[in-house]
């Protein structure tokens, strides 16, 4: 059985505790081309030094602290005329860390800010974005001039803010207060609203925002109004890393088509598409991967045919529709079809039917990916087969579009940061010092001699890999910056080398962030890094060493690692030490190294199954800085795990309180056990004493004078066990050998306890 890492047990919180933490961020996104000062809130936002921004085009002009309670910083950013449209992940950086992460939206429109005297409506001009914000049970209004004819779409974007889990409505009145259109919830948007309307008559229309019911969370929004192209998707949906694609643009005029290259990234891709009408506000969503798009073809019968593996696409325009693909297969074949829809942005709740020819249900899959389908199946005879898709509800519209992948799904390498749940990956190096993580992976082929390292990381700072092994999923990893290395930070890439072709691959770095969580903390609404964010700071008052331990860890045994630790002057704080992780069978606990001590011992346990070979092992040391919590590591140092270089079993021994007894055990030395042994009796019940015993290289049998109090705990002990170190000339090797019994029993009554006399002989 493989050794699956457990991410909360072994996640490094690798942001440190005094880390900048942003509860809000105004405005939410700007206008490429324009320079926008974007305001950050939050705590512990001391030494603003800038941003780290997950996607090219935006500029970072000025940062400037505001006030004196660290609570408060603004920075200038200058947005590209080219600057990639859409969310860019940010995080404020200071000397001390990176913050938590915000979205930021860049756009094309002219923005906006909220501005009105009481309840008066607002003046909007056509194609333009504005930033309000809006309060529970209240509505803001806005006002737009359109010409007769006009088809005008509005998008709200606001749970898509990633602030929390708002809920807004949108309302359109024309000139004679009639309501043209209303929206709550759109496929597009998730939660948040998108509407088109025609304008049946020139003159003012009122647009009002407010939350979905009256007690829905309200909060801040961007509200794009403009005669922008708005397609709710695309067909194809999708295709192959790297595939250009001509797309039909559904929800827009008919016949409007647009070209997109995919990207070699695999998964769901936000798409702007450009048009003669303008481009939206927000991306169309592709599939990319899976097997390549195939053109079904119209039988005799007017049916559509298909020959899997392949991927198709469609469009259930009407309520009730459904389409199916016929195909032929063979006895014992297994099938597999994944339904694409929810990922991106369609409407369906997709339910995929096998039928066979007589169009009965062989199996039938709703929602084994998310609100996705995946169908699996074995044909049980040669012959004619189809796959329906269509919505659960039986919905139709533009918006129910789909795309169905026939065939398997070769694993992609995915590798991310092992954090926990209410964690972020990402990791600040303290300068002169390192700190470390753990990286969970799958889908990799370890046969190829694989190795990870990575790119672009912050000048100054080295990245040091611990080993891909075989039946573990986890690989340790050390950071590293030089004293002299300049506060600063980067997006940093993962690649691997291999020793087979293709000599470098990519790392499958896929890190999900969860922006939005509702109850119970579940995930909301999140967004996808495929690189780490790494800051250098400030160092940390105090570094720890872990000493490489001379000698193996055998399986069944402990062994203890020697660890050191160094405080700058004036830090009197305890520190806690832990390992980084533990190779697979293997546990340890958490030390802490008072303020007077520099030293102290950590225990690192290896279970009778444990994984066999040398591991890279460091330690973490964590203690209080500016209010919070800072850690750092020590380098890394080989942990070789062997098998035990000798067996044995302690056998049985009985006797009474006060009484002492000899208690045996034999021993099975390997060739290793060269060395003298010392034995020592551990789990001894209360009341028995015993010394430790000195045994001769090469011996099989031991026995132990144990000395039995009168008081001593009665009944049979059996979770005793024998420690027996191997000298070796770099020092003991521990071995534990269990079994066996030691059985205390009261003593027996005397005669004349039980006559009563007073034991004279009548």
């Amino acid at each position: 059985m493989p050794f699956l890492a457990l991410p909360l047990l072994l996640a490094l919180a690798t942001a440190p505790l005094v880390s900048p933490r942003v509860t809000s961020m105004a405005p939410p996104g700007g206008q490429r081309g324009t320079e926008v000062k974007v305001v950050f809130r939050g705590e512990r936002l001391l030494e603003p030094q800038g941003i780290l921004c997950s996607r090219t085009g935006i500029e970072l002009v000025s940062v400037a602290a505001v006030g004196e309670r660290n609570d408060h910083c603004e920075v200038v950013l200058r947005l590209a005329p080219d600057c990639a449209l859409g969310a860019h992940v940010l995080r404020l950086r200071t000397a001390h860390g990176l913050s938590n992460a915000v979205l930021f939206h860049v756009g094309v429109l002219p923005v906006h800010e909220e501005q009105r005297q009481g309840d008066a409506a607002m003046a909007l001009p056509l194609d333009a974005t504005v930033h309000g914000s809006v309060a529970s049970e209240s509505t803001d209004t806005y006002t737009v001039d359109v010409p007769q004819g006009s088809v005008v779409a509005c998008e709200l974007e606001s749970f898509r803010l990633g602030r929390g889990a708002t809920d807004l409505a949108l309302e359109v009145a024309g000139p004679d207060g009639t309501t043209l259109a209303r929206c709550d919830d759109s496929s597009l948007g998730l939660k948040d609203p998108v509407l088109v309307f025609t304008a049946s008559a020139s003159g003012t229309h009122r647009i009002v925002v407010k939350p979905a019911w009256p007690t829905a969370t309200a909060g801040s929004y961007q509200l794009h109004v403009g005669r922008f192209a708005r397609p709710l998707g695309a067909v194809p949906c999708g295709g192959t890393p790297g595939q250009e694609l001509e797309v039909e643009l559904l929800g827009c005029a008919p016949g409007t088509r647009a070209r997109v290259r995919l990207p070699d990234a695999l998964g769901p891709y936000a798409w702007f598409p450009e048009t003669a009408a303008g481009t939206p506000p927000s991306p169309v969503w592709l599939h990319v991967g899976g097997p390549a798009n195939g053109e079904p073809r119209t039988d005799e019968k007017g049916r559509m045919v298909v020959q899997w593996p392949c991927s198709v696409h469609g469009v259930l325009r009407k309520p009730g529709e459904g389409a199916r693909y016929h195909f032929t297969a063979k006895k014992g074949e297994s099938v597999e079809f994944r339904a694409v829809c929810r990922s991106i942005r369609s409407a369906m709740d997709p339910l995929l039917l096998l039928r066979n020819a007589g169009g009965g249900v062989l199996a039938a899959n709703d929602d084994d990916n998310g609100m996705d389908s995946v169908l699996r199946a074995s044909i049980p005879a040669d012959g004619e087969y189809s796959l329906e898709i269509r919505d659960l509800l039986r919905g139709g519209s533009e918006a129910h579009y789909f795309r169905v992948e026939g065939g398997p799904r070769p694993a992609a390498p995915r590798t991310s940061v092992a954090v926990g749940r209410l964690e972020e990956a990402m990791v600040s190096v303290p300068q002169g010092q390192a700190v470390a993580t753990v990286l969970t992976h799958g889908g990799h082929d370890l046969d190829s001699g694989l190795e990870f390292f990575a790119t672009e990381l912050p000048p100054g700072v080295s990245a040091e890999f611990g080993p891909f092994v075989k039946g573990s999923n986890v690989v340790p990893v050390l950071l590293r910056a030089a004293p002299e290395a300049p506060l600063g930070g980067s997006q940093a890439g993962l690649r691997v080398r291999a020793t087979k072709e293709p000599l470098e691959r990519p790392g499958g770095y896929t890190q999900e962030l969860a922006l939005v969580r509702g109850r119970n903390d579940v995930p909301l609404f999140r967004t996808v890094l495929d690189r780490i964010p790494v800051a250098v700071t400030r160092p940390t008052p105090f570094t720890v060493e872990l000493t490489a331990p001379p000698v193996p860890l055998v399986r069944g045994a402990p062994i203890r690692l020697q660890v050191r630790v160094a405080r700058a002057e004036g830090n009197k704080a305890p520190l806690t030490v832990r390992t980084l992780w533990n190779p697979p069978g293997t546990t340890s606990g958490t030390i802490t190294v008072p303020p007077e001590a520099t030293s102290g011992e950590l225990v690192v346990d290896a279970s009778a199954g444990a994984a066999t070979g040398t591991f890279r092992m460091a330690v973490v040391a964590a203690g209080p800085h500016l209010g919070g919590t800072l850690e750092t590591a020590s380098a890394f140092v080989d942990l070789t795990v062997e098998e035990p270089w000798l067996g044995g079993e302690i056998g049985k021994a009985r006797t009474e309180q006060g009484q002492p007894v000899d208690l045996s055990f034999s021993l099975q030395p390997t060739d290793k056990a060269k060395g003298t042994l010392q034995a020592v009796l551990l789990g001894a019940p209360r009341g028995v004493k015993v010394e430790p015993l000195d045994l001769p290289a090469g011996a099989t049998l031991g026995t132990f004078r144990l000395a039995v109090e009168p008081g001593a705990q009665l009944g049979k002990h059996r979770s005793m066990q024998v420690e027996v170190r191997v000298a070796t000339a770099a020092g003991p090797v521990v071995h534990r050998i269990g079994g066996g019994e030691l059985r205390i029993d009261a003593p027996l009554p005397s005669d004349a306890s039980k006559t009563g006399t007073t034991g004279q002989a009548p």
